[in-house]
């Protein structure tokens, strides 16, 4: 992973990443020479050079051809997000010139006939994206693997197509809440259940994010591991041996997954899951950072250049605090004497939103001091709300008289949001982030994990090291910070 990251940067030819790596590597050499491990690091070293070509091969698939001149495009319409002026929708079974592509397109338009799974018919110029756009990654065409954009103005053809079957379940979900539910708070159940962010009002959307509760509207270990306990409980009824219990487990995730488009945390929350389950199954113990690393390479393998997407890595960030810092920070909760149940919950929350906090200044300008607060109230409402949204969508379906019971749901979504935007609203807590750099994330995490349960070295030694890791990524960072300053100056 750390080799896609520094990849980026040996192509750019960025001088202050190349000599930190340069240090990095000396110092690895240096330790290698001093306890006579040499095979590992020649392991490490290939590791890292599969890694840096790992990232070029990423890269320069994804960014196919030059179409210089106007093409005639005819493909399927996947989905359509409606905005005020204008709308965007997603091509797939693209065929240019008559020829299948193996790609999809991002494509602007302004034509109200067009609808979802229709295939259109088209000539226009497309243009290749620019996944890096000075320091920001552009993730939306690398998730949705369109690396051509076009606009749709002159349609030669509109023909009925075929819609697949995770776009028949999101339209019979999507009819199902908007039949039940105010356009709001439908926007909000999509997201959580399905994954669908399109109706999502942005206002709702944004509170949500300036109080620090946007990870409840993207699916991941909090609404998976509700779901495994919802399906665990069911399964149990029949006593089923456990390896049978694994498998429909495996299956019904598997398709969950497919459900959701395979989004990045969905994905890596139903890994980790199964890796767990799988090893009680087993007998084995289960290793969390093990599990965690596994989880990452897996999803790296078929998306390298995840590893710039900020949902990819606040989604493991957040677990990576929570096995690394948590545990610390409960021992210290314990000592004032709080229930201990009480002391994990709060020690996980404390844990995510102090570790979080150099991922956050990478991708973000502020942060919001009351998030805390925020979390400790919204998170045990919307877990109550998830488990009360599958159980009454079920109910609804099997007796459709039923539909009072959705008001239930409405009010805990309503009550949710509501709490968000008077938190979000609270500009005296907003706290201003100094903008850092791959380089102090990669030296804070790295101080993290040496000073944790996972490294058996003496306390003294530990803030040592970790405080000589602080101090050299910091510098680092100034030292970019002002090399590229002085290059935009000049």
């Amino acid at each position: 992973m750390l080799a896609l990251v520094f990849a980026r940067y040996i192509f750019d030819l960025s001088i202050p990443y190349i000599i930190f790596l340069s240090l990095i590597i000396f110092a690895l050499l240096f330790v290698c020479i001093k306890y006579k491990c040499f095979k590992r690091f020649i392991l490490l070293f290939c590791v890292f050079v599969f890694g840096i070509g790992y990232y070029f091969l990423g890269f320069y698939t994804f960014s196919g051809i030059d179409y210089s001149q106007s093409v005639l495009i005819e493909a399927r319409v996947e989905s359509i997000t409606n905005y005020t002026n204008f709308s965007t929708c997603i091509l797939d079974d693209v065929k240019i010139n008559g020829y299948n592509k193996p790609f999809k397109i991002t494509a602007t338009l302004n034509n109200d006939e067009i609808k979802q799974s229709n295939i259109i018919v088209f000539e226009n110029k497309i243009t290749k994206v620019q996944l890096f756009d000075d320091d920001s990654f552009n993730s939306f065409y690398y998730k949705n693997d369109t690396p051509y954009k076009t606009t749709i103005n002159n349609v030669i053809a509109i023909k009925n197509g075929y819609k697949k079957l995770n776009e028949k379940i999101h339209d019979a979900f999507n009819n199902f809440v908007e039949t039940h539910f105010d356009s709001n708070i439908g926007g909000v159940i999509k997201s959580v259940i399905i994954g669908d962010k399109s109706t999502l009002n942005k206002d709702i959307k944004n509170s949500f994010s300036s109080s620090g509760i946007a990870h409840l509207l993207a699916i991941s270990g909090l609404h998976i591991s509700i779901i495994i306990l919802c399906i665990n409980f069911i399964l149990k009824k029949f006593k089923l041996k456990e390896k049978y219990n694994f498998i429909i487990l495996l299956i019904l995730l598997a398709f969950y997954c497919y459900i959701c488009n395979f989004s990045p945390s969905v994905v890596r929350a139903s890994l980790m899951s199964l890796i767990f389950i799988f090893s009680n199954v087993v007998g084995r113990k289960y290793d969390k950072l093990t599990s965690l690393s596994l989880c990452a390479i897996l999803i790296l393998l078929f998306k390298p250049l995840y590893i710039f997407d900020a949902g990819f890595l606040l989604s493991f960030g957040c677990v990576y605090c929570i096995f690394v810092i948590s545990p610390s920070i409960c021992k210290l909760l314990e000592k004032t004497k709080i229930n201990k149940k009480i002391c994990q919950n709060l020690s996980i929350v404390f844990s995510v939103q102090l570790g979080l906090i150099p991922l956050t200044s990478l991708f973000y300008s502020s942060t919001n001091l009351l998030s805390l607060l925020c979390n400790i109230i919204c998170v045990p409402l919307f877990e109550f709300a998830f488990v009360l949204t599958f159980a009454i969508s079920f109910i609804c379906l099997i007796l459709p008289f039923m539909p009072f019971l959705t008001k239930v749901i409405e009010f805990l979504y309503w009550l949710i949001i509501n709490i968000s935007i008077l938190f979000s609203n609270a500009t005296f807590a907003f706290l201003t982030l100094p903008k850092t750099n791959s380089i102090f994330v990669i030296g804070f995490y790295s101080s993290c994990f040496y000073i944790s349960n996972f490294v058996n070295e003496k306390h003294l030694n530990k803030l040592t090291i970790c405080s000589s890791l602080l101090v050299i990524s910091y510098v680092c960072s100034l030292f970019v910070w002002l090399y590229v300053n002085f290059c935009c100056l000049k």
